[in-house]
């Protein structure tokens, strides 16, 4: 019909999410309440890989419950605390030691969780770890790989991670991720010396990668 309108499918794109939700608790053994559910659907966009990646941050956050309730929800969300938030993942990349306590203290301050930034710097160096591996296995350079990197790395970001994936080995990002695992753990059973146990594992990672940076 030539005056028919299209209609944005909301069902589709909520049933979408639902799977997404339901097969990230499913492999990590866990259960949701309703109100938790329906708080993690209201943060989630029509995005499905980054909806798993959030999902992938509350799984974690809650590692050792068996379910998932609304406080958790709440506690991991947000809007990432903006510019300080990344400022500091990527003076940690850059090995920028100054830069990346400078802006962790901002995002303390203005009342960002810290596991939020451990969470971040988790998938920041798993994806530059299997990166990596594909410049180790297939003896491509750094350039190559991050520009056929998927998801795409942001053209402004593109010169910092060339530079992570030269400085960083395989294994040494694999000792880093441990590294961070254990801190959010830390920072699950000690609440209350969250900000101290986190500033310390990401500040020896940008320790770490100064060092890289200067051989």
């Amino acid at each position: 019909a030539g005056n028919a309108i299209a209609l944005p499918c909301y069902a589709d794109e909520a049933r979408d999410i639902d799977i997404v939700i339901d097969d990230e608790l499913r492999k990590a053994g866990m259960s949701m309440t309703l109100e938790a559910r329906q708080a993690l659907r209201r943060n989630l966009g029509g995005d499905r890989l980054a909806s798993r990646g959030e999902i992938e941050k509350l799984v974690l956050y809650v590692h050792g419950q068996k379910e998932i309730g609304v406080d958790d929800v709440r506690a991991t969300s947000g809007d990432v605390s903006g510019a300080s938030f990344d400022d500091a993942v990527d003076a940690l990349l850059d090995g920028k030691i100054a830069d990346f306590d400078t802006a962790f203290t901002r995002h303390c301050q203005g009342g960002g969780q810290p596991f939020l930034v451990l969470s971040a710097a988790m998938r920041q160096l798993q994806a530059i770890q299997a990166m990596r591996g594909q410049m180790e296995g297939g003896g491509r350079n750094a350039a190559s790989v991050v520009a056929g990197a998927r998801p795409p790395v942001f053209f402004s970001r593109r010169k910092l991670v060339e530079k992570a994936l030269e400085r960083w080995s395989v294994e040494a990002l694999g000792r880093a991720l441990n590294r961070l695992q254990t801190a959010v753990l830390q920072t699950r059973r000690r609440p209350d010396l969250s900000e101290a146990l986190a500033r310390q594992a990401l500040l020896g990672i940008a320790v770490e990668s100064a060092r890289l940076g200067q051989r």
